[in-house]
């Protein structure tokens, strides 16, 4: 189902609230998002950012990417997809809440076969740790 803010603000609202996790792709700052950015500041779960734009607001961020040389938010998710595959096979810092949730994600059967064998995210976000 596709749920549009502006038609059902107040369902929005209550999934926003309810998320634990809200992934923010293609916009760096909430102020793009009109009527939700309010919901967006005040929620509890975790926003990740996926974007290509200029001078993200990175301080409402939990975790995010955010590299203008890559040409689409799209080719952005599809790394991070890529990386996802490579992290299940990788032991991570246990310290890190976002390596907890992607090492409990089971993504062994995504990995396109056409995808290049160097095929890697970049990731030079600040709120990014390597």
């Amino acid at each position: 189902d596709i749920l549009i803010d502006e038609k059902e603000s107040k369902k929005s609202d209550v999934l926003i609230e309810n998320a634990d996790w809200i992934f923010c792709l293609d916009f760096n700052t909430l102020s793009r998002t009109k009527n939700m950015e309010m919901a967006l500041l005040n929620t509890k779960a975790t926003c990740v950012l996926i974007d290509h734009h200029q001078q993200p607001q990175t301080e409402v961020f939990g975790f995010g990417v955010s590299d203008t040389t890559k040409s689409s938010t799209a080719e952005m998710v599809y790394d991070f997809i890529i990386n996802l595959c490579e992290l299940s096979s990788v032991s991570l810092r246990e310290q890190n809440p976002l390596s907890k949730m992607l090492l409990s994600i089971d993504l062994s059967n995504l990995k396109p076969e056409s995808a290049p064998e160097n095929a890697t995210p970049t990731c030079n976000h600040p709120l990014i740790s390597p």
